[in-house]
């Protein structure tokens, strides 16, 4: 990491030290090996330039971090490039607040060395992971997103047909160690299996872009080393990419568990604009009336005596796949999906953005059969948000606030920050019967091969072949306390 404050630094060293005690088995057998990765011909400097993604947050009036101090949270990549990284909400060399979160830190987690020396660069060409180098490694924000634009251009393909760069505050990070049953018949079992995990996303439930946008990037990591049955599991992963999220322009109304499909057609061209056309389903709150359910409205929006289900009107459940495989078949499938409970947006189609604001629902009632949220409404018999805490602390009158007095939904006081995530990992098939175990891969997974070529993103498949052979039952990690109370929108 770049700049950072001296206390920092020296928690990194002595972590860097430690990574490299432990390098003997990092090396070869498992995640990287020593050289790293580096560009031929190195003169040994130390960096290759910013990419695409630092620079790209900027303070709010409120926020007060300067953009100089964000940035001071950069890792660098298998490029050679500095990225953005995690940090934490609230500075904690200067107590500054950047009014955004990025989820779990990722040196917590048992996967950190493993990740750090997947991402090592080798910047002085000498052949090795020196403790500076691996020290200046990490998660990297827009990795995948600056390798799309490397392949584009060496595809010809135009910045605006390819070009995927998405919000800074939206890049987030779940991980956990979990045990893992097995599905068998469709029934989940015990077994004795339990894996580390890590989740690096960009799940943006703060603007329009997911939408009609169906490709997301992220990070995702495994290693099934625990447990009685862990010998016939032996899955490691780190691989990265641009994984599909639903259907590109368009997402679902329904529940993730509705048994019934209620498609919305989006109005809005995807980003990018060659999205591939996608497989499973964004589940996504909408406010419109006419052929579709309008879940938000449904599971909201009650009479006295009733309590609105605030979970079954606003979550949002996404099922991705990001497929690795070389020309000759699958390396590795994974299939997380993610939620957030209580995203800050909801599709709106009488709006110039398709977006309506969350808060704004805790002052909504029901106009004959429409939602309205820019009235006052004094009425007390009239379908409203009725017994949820998240709109009774900022709006005990409801729809008899006076406009004057409501929030903003881009203030910290706001219930609707999207500070609460979850991530589930499903089952992963792994077929890489290859002695190789570092491949690279265009940014969709496609193509992968041994060496690197013009936009390839590394990846790492231990060499095992578990096929469907075992099937594991999903298992989630929940985080909702990922906020400081600085934490505003976009978030």
């Amino acid at each position: 990491m770049q700049r950072l404050a001296p206390v920092r630094v020296a928690r990194l060293i002595a972590r860097a030290a430690a990574g490299l005690v432990a390098m003997g088995s990092l090396c070869g057998a498992l995640v990287v090996s020593c050289a790293g990765d580096s560009t031929p011909g190195s003169s040994g400097t130390s960096s290759r330039g910013n990419s695409h993604a630092v620079g790209q947050w900027t303070p709010a009036t409120v926020d007060t971090c300067t953009q100089t101090q964000h940035d001071q949270y950069l890792v660098t990549g298998p490029d050679g490039k500095k990225y953005p990284t995690w940090h934490p909400a609230v500075d904690p060399a200067t107590g500054c607040t950047f009014g955004h979160d990025h989820g779990d830190d990722p040196s917590n987690s048992p996967l950190w060395g493993d990740l750090q020396s997947h991402f090592a660069y080798d910047a002085n060409g000498n052949g090795a992971i020196d403790a500076v180098e691996l020290a200046a490694s990490g998660v990297p924000f827009g990795y995948v997103a600056e390798q799309l634009d490397v392949y584009n251009a060496a595809h010809g393909i135009a910045a605006g047909d390819g070009q995927r760069h998405q919000a800074h505050t939206s890049y987030k990070i779940v991980l956990g160690t979990l045990k893992r049953d097995q599905l068998v018949a469709g029934v989940a079992q015990a077994y004795g299996l339990y894996c580390n995990h890590l989740l690096a996303f960009n799940q943006d439930v703060a603007s329009a872009d997911a939408l009609a946008s169906n490709l997301h990037e992220v990070i995702y990591a495994i290693d099934c080393n625990q447990g009685t049955d862990a010998a016939s599991y032996p899955v490691k992963l780190v691989v990265s990419g641009m994984a599909t999220f639903g259907v590109r322009q368009q997402f679902d109304a329904g529940a993730a568990d509705a048994t019934t499909d209620s498609p919305i057609v989006v109005n809005q061209t995807p980003v990018p604009a060659n999205s591939p056309l996608g497989t499973g389903k964004r589940a996504l709150p909408e406010a419109t009336t006419g052929v579709f359910p309008a879940r938000l409205l449904n599971s909201l929006f009650v009479l006295s005596g009733a309590t609105s289900d605030l979970d079954a009107g606003m979550r949002e459940s996404w099922q991705g796949e990001f497929d690795l495989a070389t020309t000759s078949g699958p390396l590795a499938v994974i299939r997380p999906s993610l939620a957030a409970p209580r995203p800050s947006r909801y599709y709106d189609d009488r709006t110039a953005t398709l977006t309506g604001a969350s808060i704004g629902l805790c002052y909504g009632w029901i106009n004959g059969s429409d939602l309205s949220t820019d009235q006052v409404q004094t009425d007390v018999s009239v379908p409203k948000m009725r017994g949820v805490n998240a709109c009774t602390n900022v709006a005990p009158n409801g729809p008899a606030t006076p406009i004057a007095q409501r929030i903003a939904s881009d203030v910290a006081a706001s219930p609707f920050r999207n500070c609460e995530r979850e991530a589930t990992f499903n089952d992963q098939t792994v077929t890489n019967s290859a002695a190789t175990t570092i491949w690279y891969s265009d940014p969709f997974g496609g193509n992968a091969q041994a060496n690197r070529f013009s936009g390839s993103v590394k990846q790492y498949v231990a060499a095992s072949n578990v096929g469907s052979n075992v099937v594991l039952a999903p298992a989630t990690v929940v985080r909702s306390s990922f906020c400081a109370d600085s934490v505003h929108l976009p978030n």
